[in-house]
């Protein structure tokens, strides 16, 4: 059997995955990757120095982080180009993913610097496969908006190709008939929120919750949104989880229920501050019914 290995170049950066919590899961290739690097740029240098220590690897570390300063991604680029080797961890799992490094491999694809990426661990795969929902077509959502007013409107907007990235309603929205499975992430103190939010607006949908991924005390709750909210409503959710979200499942809505949903839609606008054109007005694109549809139930159901 022939083994392939890529020894270190000079002038390259490498994003490397790291642990999600067994520090066992971390590769042989990236193991060698920081024994043999020039200095290694982390999210954070106490949570890197945990982890190299435990492989006895004593390297430079600086900091790189989502507010570091422009001038630290240039000062990267600057050892590159100087033939330096550098690699780039994140706390736990890939870098870009919800972690820092976009901005930064942006400005390697525009100045034409070299880099590559060392594959490892991941907490969105890794929960997708635990929660046992369909995995032949996901997407990936990371985090969602932290307003509620913004989670509404950005899950609506999953449907546009134009999306506002902080926009909570817009992106749900998006999710009414997306039939993808879902793939987001939270914290334990938005956590019952946005399973409420679920419940109410898909409640016989699957829905798992992955907490403490690879770790001792791996916890996944399956079922529908209204139950794995129920679980965490009675049991208080602890550590950073991932939400398995099923996709939508196709089936002949009536006008009478689409206009319920737009309805429906439109008041829980108003109610969170937009006027009756407005809420009409997103409710219909929601819907695909008329604005003036919408803005006739909601004169009618005052």
């Amino acid at each position: 059997m022939e083994q392939h290995t890529t020894s270190l170049e000079e002038g390259m950066l490498y994003l490397c995955a790291t642990p999600i919590g067994n520090l066992e899961d971390i590769t042989l290739r990236v193991l060698r990757v920081l024994q043999e690097a020039d200095v290694i740029y982390c999210e954070d240098t106490r949570n890197t120095l945990k982890l190299l220590r435990h492989f006895e690897i004593a390297k430079p570390l600086q900091s790189y982080h989502d507010h570091s300063p422009e001038a630290r991604a240039q000062k990267i680029a600057d050892d590159v180009r100087a033939g330096r080797q550098v690699a780039l961890v994140s706390d736990a799992g890939m870098p870009v993913i919800s972690d820092p490094g976009f901005d930064l491999v942006n400005l390697f694809r525009r100045e034409n610097l070299p880099y590559t990426v060392l594959p490892g661990a991941s907490a969105s795969l890794t929960a997708l496969v635990l929660s046992g929902i369909a995995a032949d077509r996901f997407l990936f959502e990371g985090f969602l908006p932290r307003k509620h007013s913004e989670r509404v409107q950005y899950l609506r907007t999953l449907r546009s190709e134009r999306r506002k990235k902080k926009d909570l309603e817009a992106r749900l929205a998006l999710l009414d008939k997306e039939r993808a499975t879902a793939i987001i992430y939270e914290s334990p103190h938005r956590l019952s929120a946005t399973l409420d939010v679920f419940a109410k607006r898909w409640p016989e949908r699957e829905c798992a919750a992955v907490r403490e991924i690879t770790k001792r005390f791996e916890e996944t709750v399956r079922g529908t949104t209204v139950s794995v909210r129920d679980h965490f409503n009675a049991n208080a959710p602890r550590g950073e989880f991932v939400l398995i979200l099923g996709g939508a499942v196709e089936t002949e809505t009536s006008a009478e229920d689409t206009l319920a949903q737009g309805l429906a839609l439109a008041k829980s606008l108003i109610q969170e501050g937009a006027s009756t054109n407005q809420a009409a007005k997103e409710a219909a694109q929601a819907t695909g019914l008329s604005k003036r549809t919408i803005y006739q139930a909601l004169l009618a159901d005052q």
